[in-house]
């Protein structure tokens, strides 16, 4: 199917390697974000009612760091599913950008990003909804430092359109699977908090933690432990570097109960950051009063000097003009008397 199946829809241009199609909804007058799915999709009728079902739940994510669903359905038995536009930067491009520099993305700027992603994931799990396919790919930056999260729904969606085994992809990229969801076991929010805690890794080093082919990464996954972040950042508080171990912890009953527990002891990690910044900030403050200081009394010194040199010379000049004023009259007397 293309978009010109869609009546409403006006398509505009592809964006690349994300599926989705920019369009214009003519009804509203607003350009928008349209995800189209294979036909081959909707053959089940299980997959329709599940399509259905999970859109309506994703729809009721009312959240400003959430992308919002204005419009889904199946039109000549394809699938699609109508977004908000929010423009082609994603979280996984200003790794990559930081990345190009040689690091990670700065730790002010991680605070941030880390705070609203989290608070929008700790939302939908209230609302009883797990991602289970959170990457930096599908958190797309309309406003720089205003991630929005896509793709609510899409696993469960896909899980039920097709029999494909894990290996086959269709359940997100290797590098930010939990090891339950590896191993097909029972999964719940934690796997969305170890995903959370692998895009942290990367905001912060600009490495992902396990790296390589598809089965390499589930393997270490399971049996690996993720080294260090500090090693790869030495500017990473110790307190944000164990933060972001404990969420990669094997085990879901040894990570963090809630994405809000992280949030609030990674808030805290922040505000040390934020203090030390302050400081550096203030002692920069203060050497550049003081250089300024210090100029200032170099200029003051310098003119009093100046002054004082200008003062001698008048008297000087001053001194030589009287002394021959006196001379001068001297010479008048001494000559009117021979006169006389």
């Amino acid at each position: 199917m293309t978009i010109t199946h869609l009546n409403r829809y006006v398509d505009l241009e592809i964006i690349e390697r994300r599926g989705i199609v920019v369009g214009i909804d003519l009804r509203f007058d607003r350009k928008v974000m349209i995800k189209l799915l294979p036909s081959y999709f909707s053959d089940s009728g299980v997959f329709k009612t599940r399509f259905v079902n999970t859109l309506e739940e994703v729809q009721r994510l009312r959240h400003k760091n959430i992308a919002p669903i204005y419009d889904f359905g199946i039109v000549d038995e394809a699938p699609y599913i109508v977004m908000k536009y929010l423009g082609r930067e994603t979280l996984s491009d200003l790794i990559n950008h930081y990345k190009a520099r040689g690091g990670g993305i700065p730790l002010h700027e991680v605070t941030t990003l880390f705070d609203k992603i989290a608070i929008a994931l700790e939302f939908a799990h209230q609302k009883g909804q797990v991602h289970q396919d959170i990457r930096p790919s599908n958190i797309f930056l309309p406003n720089n430092d205003k991630p929005v999260i896509t793709d609510f729904g899409m696993v469960d969606i896909l899980a039920e359109a097709t029999d494909m085994s894990l290996t086959d992809g269709i359940f997100g990229p290797p590098p930010y699977l939990s090891p339950e969801r590896i191993s097909d076991q029972t999964i719940d929010k934690r796997c969305d908090i170890y995903a959370l805690g692998i895009i942290t890794y990367q905001m912060v080093t600009g490495e992902v933690p396990f790296d390589g082919d598809m089965v390499s990464v589930y393997l270490r996954h399971i049996n690996e432990q993720p080294k260090n972040p500090k090693l790869l950042n030495n500017e990473l508080p110790d307190s944000m570097a164990n933060i972001i171990m404990k969420a990669l912890a094997k085990q879901p009953d040894d990570r963090f109960i809630s994405v809000a527990e992280m949030a609030d002891d990674f808030r805290k990690s922040s505000s040390h950051i934020a203090h030390e910044n302050h400081v550096a900030t203030k002692k920069e403050i203060n050497a550049n009063q003081s250089e300024s200081s210090n100029t200032s009394e170099n200029r003051t010194g310098s003119t009093t000097v100046i002054q004082t040199e200008n003062t001698a010379s008048t008297l000087l000049w001053l001194a030589i003009g009287g002394l021959g004023v006196i001379a001068l009259l001297i010479i008048i007397i001494v000559v009117a008397g021979s006169a006389g």
